[in-house]
């Protein structure tokens, strides 16, 4: 299914979907909107006040697990371009406003 996929009801009406209540944070192409004041994609993150964060995965070494946490997993990993050791967080995204919330509360406290 494309992102242009509806669902329709036998009426023909839209159905609602899994995905329909979280529009207003996925867009199609999957650039995910924090409330307006973060916009996470495969680039990178742009912040409200016009800073922005661009990292590629192929610049890091991974080192280590550092740990793990109901959101995801802290990785230690080593920024080829600047010979940065950093703390990298991978989050498990899902669909839940209390989850969204968290990360976009995050966001804001590490920016």
């Amino acid at each position: 299914m494309n992102s242009q996929t509806k669902f329709l009801s036998v009426s023909g009406a839209a159905a609602a979907t899994p995905f329909t209540n979280f529009s207003k944070i996925v867009d199609p192409s999957g650039r995910l909107n924090f409330g307006g004041k973060a916009v996470v994609h495969s680039h990178g993150v742009d912040f409200s006040n016009g800073s922005s964060f661009s990292i590629n995965m192929n610049e890091l070494t991974l080192m280590e697990e550092l740990g793990k946490g109901n959101y995801g997993t802290v990785q230690k990993v080593f920024h080829k371009p600047t010979k940065v050791v950093m703390a990298m967080k991978e989050i498990r995204l899902e669909l839940d406003d209390s989850k969204l919330k968290a990360i976009l509360t995050e966001l804001n406290i590490l920016h």
